[in-house]
């Protein structure tokens, strides 16, 4: 949700500086479907920065640790109307905004995007509210296989890989699976030995056994799950 106007910039209604998800610990394979529930226009879009796909940012998002953030973060977020003060991982540099691209579909549509790429909220000066449906997606053998792209920039801590849920069955990612996925990555820089050549799609994600994120109550950080994104 994305008011106009400036209404709701805080809380639930976060507008989102230039980030990558996987500063937030998305997983490198994950893609990212968003699909507007309403017919919307470039006023009131997503804007991506695609000279920053394979280009380092300095961040600060080895302060954020994702269970952290299931606990407290996200709980919260209703607390926060006006001004929002929960942590979050930002660029520590300007970052050139331009060009950008926004992506305007219909209502119904699809944009599906690498969580790698560096994308914010363009301020809505539409005068209507912009709703949409977001959720991620991994391919089990992606993840096993630790392929995905590039690590340029992303130093996090924690993972939402014990949030997906296999489409067929709903069961969860088994810890042997999550754990050696999750080790040995390097935080910054690309890691030729974990991810394959920088790609946007991959034939693989369209197999039915999709992972879909739960929907459910944050939980301990032992367990198989936590809060989705």
């Amino acid at each position: 949700m994305v008011t106009s106007d400036g209404y709701l910039t805080a809380g639930v209604g976060y507008a989102f500086h230039p980030h990558r998800d996987t500063w937030y610990s998305a997983p490198m394979c994950q893609l990212n479907w968003w699909m507007p529930i309403y017919d919307f226009d470039a006023e009131s879009a997503l804007a991506f920065h695609p000279r920053y796909f394979d280009r380092p940012v300095r961040n600060d998002s080895e302060n954020f640790n994702y269970y952290r953030w299931n606990s407290e973060g996200r709980k919260n977020a209703a607390n926060h109307i006006k001004t929002d003060t929960r942590p979050q991982p930002k660029a520590l540099d300007p970052v050139e905004v331009e060009p950008q691209l926004r992506v305007v579909v219909q209502a119904g549509g699809i944009v599906l995007f690498s969580p790698a790429h560096l994308h914010s909220t363009v301020p809505n000066t539409t005068g209507s509210t912009r709703y949409s449906i977001d959720f991620r997606t991994v391919d089990y053998d992606d993840v096993a296989a630790k392929r995905g792209v590039p690590n340029v920039d992303s130093a996090p801590t924690g993972t939402s890989l014990r949030d997906f849920m296999k489409g067929t069955d709903f069961s969860r990612f088994p810890p042997e699976v999550v754990r050696p996925a999750t080790s040995g990555l390097r935080p910054r820089g690309p890691d030729p030995g974990s991810c394959d050549p920088p790609t946007l799609l991959r034939a693989s994600s369209f197999k039915l056994q999709y992972i879909f994120q739960a929907l459910d109550q944050p939980r301990a950080s032992s367990d198989i799950a936590t809060s989705p994104s």
